[in-house]
């Protein structure tokens, strides 16, 4: 029976992330994934992912950040709400960074780790795929993973399962881990514009009564949408002829960045948040959206799942030995706990903030941009805080 010191089950985003961090550190990792590369690779997936500097430090440390063709420098934020006064404003000068963050395409991070992993079999990946995980059983010892591969059922032994196998976790079901669930009734339309004029660096976010909305930058010819709406709308919206959508988004945007020449293919994503109990159990870890899967208001989903790669790496390679063993992964966890509770409590409470109508929410948003539209040390914690530095 084969043995490995690490299992990461799942090779979307952040699983692929950790794949890549831990190849030729000593560590023999195996990777399953249950889909075949081709099927990965035509993926419709129109997202822009913000990714904050912290998260392109880290991208660069394991060599996947130079590989990224598009990556657009936001250097100017700014985000208000409909119907009220007061607005945010963020400059990356104001900060001493290049960029508060970029815009990258979710087609050109998917192609860049992929090059990675590709380059990570070179120095010591094992990946099996297609293959799916049936079950596995921990011990104190470690833990044996049964997989269905090329036909076949084999049982693999390894210190330490990771499960990056996204918001529905089968491992995480399997393991028991209970999970907290909030479905906020909202869409995420996503879809690429074309500006008339174009807005280079600057990132807008707007927040409506339908939820918010995100026009993010990306290169002179194309911008990226985020555009939330209630989900019992979300099929008449998506049904609309680009015009009529365009016309929808302008009286939104009160043509605040100009006019569109055009909108790519919509696709949307249901919103919610799911949030497990605990990040750890007998050998084995949660990351990425297997551990929590957040609101895009604040763009901090993969930014907090990427940390989460980065800081098991860190915690499997900073020492020798069991890469399972409970003094590791209470480290992990301990290590994970403040980022993760205030990424989570700042999307929920935005959302819960932005979307609230009474006369008192109202007059409480326009206290709190104020606060931090002139209170330094507020602004540059929030800042700081969507930039990945906690």
């Amino acid at each position: 029976m084969e043995h490995a010191d690490v299992v990461i089950v799942g090779s979307g985003l952040v699983g692929a992330s950790l794949a890549i961090a831990l190849a030729g550190s000593g560590r023999r990792v195996v990777q399953i994934e249950a889909n075949a590369e081709a099927k990965l690779s035509s993926r419709w997936d129109e997202r822009h992912f913000v990714l904050g500097e912290a998260s392109r430090l880290a991208l660069s440390d394991i060599g996947v950040w130079p590989e990224i063709q598009i990556k657009s420098p936001i250097t100017r934020i700014l985000a208000n709400r409909a119907g009220e006064f007061g607005r945010l404003e963020f400059r990356a000068e104001d900060y001493h960074v290049p960029a508060l963050g970029y815009t990258v395409p979710a087609s050109q991070l998917h192609t860049a780790l992929r090059a990675g992993l590709t380059a990570a079999a070179e120095r010591g990946l094992t990946r099996w795929q297609p293959a799916k995980v049936l079950a596995f059983d921990t011990s104190e010892q470690d833990v044996c993973v049964v997989v269905q591969r090329e036909g076949e059922v084999v049982q693999l032994r390894a210190d330490l399962l990771v499960a990056a196998d996204g918001m529905h976790s089968a491992l995480r079901a399997m393991a028991g881990i209970e999970v907290a669930e909030r479905d906020y009734q909202q869409t995420a339309i996503v879809a690429a514009l074309r500006p008339e004029t174009p807005h280079p660096g600057l990132a807008y976010e707007r927040l409506t009564r339908s939820g918010p909305l995100a026009v993010l930058p990306v290169d002179d010819s194309r911008s990226g949408l985020i555009y939330t709406v209630p989900s019992a709308e979300a099929e008449a919206v998506l049904a609309l002829s680009d015009a009529d959508f365009l016309t929808r988004l302008r009286g939104d945007l009160r043509d605040r960045l100009g006019r569109w020449r055009g909108v790519g293919l919509r696709q949307p994503w249901p919103l919610k948040l799911v949030l497990a109990e605990r990040l750890i159990s007998q050998r084995l870890v949660l990351i990425g959206n297997a551990a929590q899967s957040i609101h895009p208001l604040g763009a901090q989903g993969f930014n907090l799942g990427l940390r989460d790669a980065m800081a098991l790496a860190d915690v499997l390679t900073e020492s020798p030995g069991d890469a399972g063993a409970v003094a590791r992964l209470q480290t992990y966890a301990e290590r994970r706990r403040r980022d993760r509770n205030e990424t989570v409590a700042m999307s929920h409470g935005l959302v819960q903030t932005s979307s609230a109508e009474s006369t008192g929410h109202h007059v409480s948003r326009f206290l709190a941009m104020t606060a931090l539209a002139h209170v330094p040390l507020l602004k540059q914690r929030l800042a700081l805080g969507a930039m990945g530095f906690r």
